[in-house]
């Protein structure tokens, strides 16, 4: 995760300027030391974030996440 308070669910692993990098360098180290490669995926939740996290949610928009679909007429 890229923002320790905007979280996509419980365990996120959170890097950013406050977290210390020695974990995730050995964490890496650990990976390759078998001849394994690592990549890291950025992330952020964005607005769709499940409701029994606490933080923050943030979006291009204030629209709910289903708003952009057409309402079908009855």
């Amino acid at each position: 995760m890229v923002h320790a308070e905007a979280l996509t669910g419980p365990g996120g692993v959170v890097l950013d300027r406050a977290a210390p990098l020695e974990p995730f360098a050995a964490c890496a180290e650990a990976a390759k030391s078998g001849g394994g490669a690592v990549w890291m995926q950025v992330n952020h939740p964005g607005r769709q974030v499940q409701a029994d996290m606490p933080g923050v949610v943030w979006g291009p928009s204030d629209a709910g996440a289903g708003a952009s679909r057409p309402v079908a007429e009855p």
